[in-house]
């Protein structure tokens, strides 16, 4: 499970949203693995907390060097897996401010989904880099993406899932018989169709 604790700025305004659209970037990068009884330190990067698969206990200290005012992100909502947040008197720690970042909204009108195929290659690096900078600039409004990719010289299909700020690739096997076609899916709230469809158009294989 990744995690994120950071210091809040100014610029924040003690707003969940926009300390998010600073922060969801993270938990697509590089991460630092984090054992139970590790000690954390408020740091702008993402943590990965090995927790036990059989739900028992595990404990990790924050520390905190400087009064302020700090942000916890999480990968799930704390209740999926019994977070408590304690002092140094074992006491509950209340937050001053809250969000579930939920990607369900479906009641709201704003909400809408559009899809993106393609048979041309994509350029790994090039849609590494889109990716990123769409996750810094939409990322709060991106609920779910998920799809298939055909990346240049992998032979490999390539499924991508992503949540928000957090997003997983993994692969499917050889691509075999069936047609190399990169497939992407995106549910969010008013998502900037036109900017996302020419940044994931810049990505692909310009020979192709």
């Amino acid at each position: 499970m990744k995690m994120v604790v950071c210091e809040a700025l100014g610029a924040d305004d003690l707003d969940p949203i926009k300390a998010a659209e600073r922060v969801f970037a993270l938990f697509s990068g590089p991460v630092q693995a984090a054992s139970p009884g590790a000690v954390i330190e408020p740091q702008f990067r993402s943590r990965l907390l090995d927790l036990p698969g059989d739900g028992t206990e595990a404990r990790f200290m924050v520390r905190i060097a400087t009064r302020g005012t700090y942000w916890l992100f999480t990968q799930h909502l704390p209740e999926e897996f019994a977070l408590k947040l304690k002092d140094s008197r074992d006491a509950e720690i209340a937050p001053r401010a809250h969000k579930n970042f939920d990607p369900g909204h479906s009641h709201d009108e704003r909400v809408g989904s559009f899809s993106l195929e393609t048979d041309r290659p994509v350029d790994s690096g090039r849609f590494q880099a889109w990716l990123t900078s769409t996750l810094q600039t939409q990322g709060t409004r991106l609920y779910r993406m998920k799809g298939f990719l055909n990346f240049m010289g992998v032979n490999e299909r390539i499924v991508i899932q992503g949540v928000h700020m957090v997003v997983d690739t993994s692969t499917l096997g050889p691509w075999g018989d069936r047609p190399r076609r990169s497939q992407l899916v995106f549910i969010g709230r008013e998502l900037d169709e036109q900017l996302l469809t020419q940044g994931f158009d810049a990505c692909l294989d310009e020979a192709a």
